[in-house]
């Protein structure tokens, strides 16, 4: 049988005191000892709120493009920054028949248990989305706001007319009616009907 094709990718936080170099190694041997044949290697270093991680992206193209048997991270963390993110993720990676280990947190999707642990993550994900809509309801509720777009935004489509007419940009006649920008926009849209 083949040796699965490996992608290593190894990320650092600015914040972390971890050693680059040293996790791409530990990633290395890891691939070593499951007799996987290393085909990719990435590196990158950012901070916590950086959005865009350009060597992910690359190891995740190459597993799409169908380079890659298996992507090995450090931890599940390093692959997306919340668990439906991280399902998503690893979904699409699994359609393309490719899987994902990772060497801190002992996850490896590449054997029997594979399945099963999609099954659990799938659940823990459910969980957290409807956890998270209920906290944000919550929130809302305490504060007097609905959830979801107002029904009266239609009582402001004269005024939106009027200024718009006159002018104003969208962002402005937001500011003036107390709406969204984009609730602006679709009211503007109507005009047009």
């Amino acid at each position: 049988m083949e040796p699965l094709r490996a992608g290593l990718y190894a990320r650092i936080r600015l914040e972390d005191a971890l050693d680059l170099a040293m996790q791409g190694h530990a990633l290395a041997s890891l691939a070593e000892q499951r007799g996987w044949r290393v085909v990719r290697t990435e590196h990158e270093t950012a901070g916590e709120t950086v959005r865009k991680l350009p060597a992910l992206e690359r190891v995740l193209a190459a597993a799409n493009a169908g380079e890659l048997d298996v992507v090995v991270a450090w931890k599940l963390d390093r692959i997306a920054r919340s668990l439906p993110e991280l399902v998503s993720v690893l979904d699409g990676l699994a359609a393309g028949g490719v899987s994902v280990a990772t060497l801190a947190d002992d996850f490896d999707f590449t054997g029997e248990r594979g399945p099963e642990l999609m099954r659990i993550l799938r659940t823990l994900a459910a969980f957290e989305r409807v956890t998270h809509r209920d906290r944000v309801r919550s929130g809302l509720a305490r504060t007097g706001q609905t959830v979801g777009r107002p029904a009266s935004a239609r009582q402001h489509l004269p005024e939106a007319r009027r200024l718009a007419a006159q002018g104003h940009s969208q962002r402005e006649i937001a500011r003036r009616l107390g709406i969204h920008p984009k609730t602006v926009a679709r009211l503007l849209a109507e005009k047009a009907r």
